[in-house]
């Protein structure tokens, strides 16, 4: 991946084995990027114009998440030192990316 996308991200994408478009809930508003996932790792990158206005990025090792719940357009992800929520329309490249992690929808996490 590169040309706009690698602009759009403002970093290089090629060490990524999966990215799918996705909005992370920071502060009081949803900001545009992309979840992203690679060799034991999960993380959040900020579209340029949102890292431009505050967005921040965020990277979990896969051994450090405690639970990941996908319901219609909502991914949470539980981690030992808080939560994070994510709001996409992609929900079936998020299953299929993400699939070994999901607990089912109506289980204890997904209240």
């Amino acid at each position: 991946m590169s040309g706009f996308t690698a602009w759009w991200l403002d970093r290089p994408v090629a060490d990524l084995d999966w990215k799918v478009p996705i909005s992370s809930w920071q502060r009081f508003r949803p900001v545009g990027g992309y979840l992203a996932g690679s060799a034991g790792h999960i993380e959040f990158i900020p579209n340029r114009f949102e890292a431009m206005v505050g967005g921040r990025p965020w990277k979990l090792a896969l051994a450090d998440v405690d639970r990941v719940v996908l319901v219609p357009r909502r991914l949470r992800i539980t981690f030992a030192d808080g939560e994070h929520v994510l709001v996409t329309h992609r929900s079936e490249a998020l299953r299929r990316h993400l699939g070994f992690l999901l607990e089912p929808a109506g289980s204890r996490a997904d209240r």
